[in-house]
């Protein structure tokens, strides 16, 4: 079996709660009131359109996802 590693990545909303996207599939986004609500509704979001493109007969899922290459790095600017 064939994983398929994801980034998820959580944005705080000043008015509270969570936006979370999944930047390897593209359109996938969702929110939640707390962290957990906005992880649990992000992952049923991923199974559900990993669940529609095996039935769209994707021939090979895992080059099918937009960045499956990734570069992570972290950048801190002065505020002032």
């Amino acid at each position: 079996m064939k994983n398929l590693s994801l980034s998820l990545i959580f944005y705080p909303q000043s008015n509270g709660g969570y936006h979370v996207t999944c930047p390897e599939l593209q359109g996938c986004f969702s929110e939640g009131d707390t962290y957990e609500e906005a992880h649990e509704n992000i992952l049923d979001l991923i199974k559900e359109h990993v669940k529609s493109m095996k039935e769209d007969d994707t021939n090979d899922l895992l080059s099918s996802v937009a960045m499956p290459n990734k570069i992570y790095t972290e950048i801190n600017l002065p505020l002032d």
